[in-house]
């Protein structure tokens, strides 16, 4: 099925939520929408189908009708029902306002005004959503996004105070939330949107689409009855996370392998009925005979299918410990200590600001001030939490400061190591560093955490790395000293599950410098979705030193073992769609390239340099840092049909999650593919 599908979306579901019903329906993969529509908000939702969504993008720009309703007497943080009401009374003219102050009210926005986008809103600050920023409270209102909008038509239709219907015709990138909360302000009274419903995108108009109900009784699910051939082969659904990833696309080879088995078999099979047929004249031998070249059949069948599955996993999980054992060899070659005429004397003229963005540039310039002896102005850049004789003096001595590596983790923190030459004794420091902009608009240090790389010897923990469930299980139930579990999944998984009280920092994040934010005195004990990612975390962190462990069978192992866990909600049963295990053909990948379709390389950056194939775009989701993340996601045009691609079973649950991030933006995910090597 390809075109454009209209839809009426009911109040209280998303956007996606309709595609996904849709996808699920009608068992497509490429569905897509040409607008969203906020959860409160019902009406016309344009879906494009198959080859539809490519007309999706003819529809991004245009007129867009809406009926609002908008209660007048009061204000919402979000401009809708959504949000915290307060009743209007600041600056309230006292009374309800007449028709012909409203139509005044209304002039001022009719043919267009600048306006700003709610607080509540997807725009993004510095990489933020602007209603992330505003749920942990860090927006203001100089923050929200101000944009030229068009009202080509603004029509009261019905008045009754508080109530102010309105037929609202616009333009593309109005948000009728906003126009809301702007006439409430107008007429001094205050105002939110009660109920909005949009009923025209372009030609498009409500009164052709269907509703949900209509869509679902009209086109009933098609069950999809999968014959289990493998007999045991098939991986386990674990709550939280899956297993190993390899395991799962193992299942289309093997289904595979199977079939190709059971097709030799089967002609074999056939062609010795043939000849010991002739010399059994009775039926019932023939039958006995047919029965035992059945049996026969199926057996060798499963039987090599087992004998490839055993081989197949033992050489990806070889592929898997040659990978780590590399990553670990990396992560030990770490960079010496500078001696005293090594290092580069930095002064604030040295560093070159332009190419880096303000917070890099600020961070440098701070630590200039400090090694060049501007400690005046070093002083005003940090957080003043001591007296300025107090900070002098931690830098009396201080000669030099070279900073050996700056990284940004997200949009306020950064992660840096550096060399303090004090007289003739140099120290290197790992640093996490907080910076955010003060009351008065301008960066300055709110947190940092400091931890002496130079005293830090490489010393080697008597502990074990792996820790079994029921240690840890006693470990966690007598609480008879501190420790923290240290939940070093991606940020999908944790959603879903997690270990109670734990904490969640992404291995990508860690390796980026958040590591520090961990203690020395505390056993950590690490938990990822398997023992073989928790161990990888493990020894990175031992290279810290810090004493960590990890969970033997990782979180899948806990969970089966009837360990605590929060939230029973089962991952694999949010993604059972079939794209959420489809391995792509070479052939197949072909085919949706020149259809359009986006390849997403989750590969690591090294490998991807290496080889990748032509047109492919870069995204190791796994290993890269969470500021890093928008930027990297940003390299797939909207809206676009993608397929991720990894090396064979080694890299591929990385695919997966990348696929689902890329979902969580608006993409189309179709599925994997697992030979690139075929296409370089």
């Amino acid at each position: 099925m390809d075109g454009l599908l209209l839809i009426d979306k009911p109040k209280g579901w998303t956007s996606h939520d309709v595609v996904a019903k849709v996808r699920n329906l009608l068992k497509i993969r490429a569905v897509g929408h040409a607008g969203t529509l906020d959860p409160f908000a019902t009406g016309l939702l344009v879906l494009g189908v198959g080859k539809g969504t490519k007309q999706l993008t003819a529809l991004v720009g245009v007129d867009k009708e809406y009926e609002a309703v908008i209660r007048l007497g009061a204000t919402s943080d979000t401009f809708d029902t959504e949000g915290v009401i307060t009743p209007h009374t600041v600056g309230a003219i006292n009374r309800a306002p007449t028709m012909d102050e409203i139509e005044t009210a209304l002039n001022k926005f009719r043919g267009g005004y600048e306006q700003s986008a709610p607080i509540y809103s997807a725009k993004k600050i510095n990489g933020k959503k602007l209603y992330d920023l505003a749920r942990a409270g860090k927006a203001t209102e100089e923050m929200r996004p101000k944009k030229q909008v068009t009202i080509s038509e603004l029509r009261i239709t019905n008045y009754e105070w508080p109530n102010l219907s309105l037929l609202v015709k616009c333009g593309s990138g109005t948000y009728i939330r906003s126009l809301a909360d702007d006439i409430g302000r107008e007429l001094g009274v205050g105002g939110y949107c009660l109920e909005l419903r949009r009923t025209k995108v372009g030609h498009f108009d409500v009164a052709q689409a269907f509703t949900m109900q209509k869509l679902t009784d009209d086109m009933p699910k098609l069950l999809l009855l999968a014959f289990c051939l493998l007999l045991g082969v098939m991986p386990l659904r674990s709550q939280a996370v899956p297993p190993p990833d390899f395991i799962i696309s193992l299942g289309t080879t093997l289904t595979q392998f199977f079939t190709l088995f059971f097709l030799l078999a089967a002609t074999a099979a056939s062609t010795l009925y043939r000849i010991i047929r002739l010399h059994l004249m009775t039926s019932s031998k023939r039958l006995y005979l047919m029965t035992a070249l059945f049996v026969l059949t199926v057996g060798v069948s499963i039987g090599g299918t087992l004998i490839y599955r055993n081989y197949a996993q033992k050489e990806a999980m070889q592929q898997v410990q040659a990978l780590e054992q590399q990553l670990i060899q990396t992560q030990k070659e770490e960079p010496s200590i500078p001696a005293p005429d090594e290092i580069n004397h930095a002064s604030a003229t040295d560093v070159q600001l332009a190419s880096e963005d303000a917070v890099s540039a600020f961070i440098r310039s701070y630590y200039a001030n400090i090694g060049s002896g501007h400690l005046e102005q070093a002083y005003q850049q940090s957080q003043k939490y001591v007296p300025y004789a107090t900070f002098a003096s931690w830098y009396a001595r201080t000669s030099s400061v070279s900073i050996d590596r700056l990284q940004r983790i997200d949009t306020n923190n950064s992660s840096l190591e550096l060399t303090l030459l004090e007289k003739d004794v140099s120290t290197r420091y790992a640093v996490l560093m907080e910076v955010a902009t003060n009351t008065s608009g301008v960066l300055q240090i709110k947190h940092s955490d400091v931890r002496p790389l130079g005293q830090m010897a490489s010393t080697t923990s008597t502990d074990p790395l792996v820790i079994t469930n029921t240690e840890f299980k006693l470990i966690t139930d007598q609480h008879e000293k501190p420790f923290l579990v240290l939940d070093a999944r991606e940020d999908v998984e944790n959603t879903y599950g997690r270990f109670p009280g734990s904490t969640h920092i992404r291995f990508a994040d860690l390796k980026a410098g958040r590591w520090i934010e961990l203690p020395t005195d505390t056993d950590v004990f690490v938990l990822c979705w398997s023992g073989i990612r928790g161990k990888e975390v493990t020894q990175f962190l031992r290279l810290k030193n810090i004493r960590a462990r990890y969970l033997e069978q990782g979180a899948n192992g806990w969970v089966d073992f009837g360990g605590a866990w929060e939230g029973n909600i089962k991952f694999h049963d949010q993604y059972t769609e079939d794209r959420y295990h489809l391995i792509f053909s070479t052939s197949q990948v072909k085919d949706s390239v020149n259809a359009g379709t986006v390849l997403v390389d989750t590969r690591s950056f090294a490998d991807y340099q290496a080889r990748h194939i032509p047109g492919s775009v870069n995204i190791p989701m796994m290993s890269t840092p969470s500021v890093s993340v928008e930027k990297a996601m940003n390299q797939v045009p909207a809206g676009a049909s993608v397929l991720t691609v990894c090396d064979a079973y080694v890299n591929c649950f990385d695919a997966q999650i990348t696929g689902v991030e890329l979902e969580r933006r608006g993409h189309t995910f179709l599925g994997r593919y697992t030979t690139p090597k075929e296409l370089y």
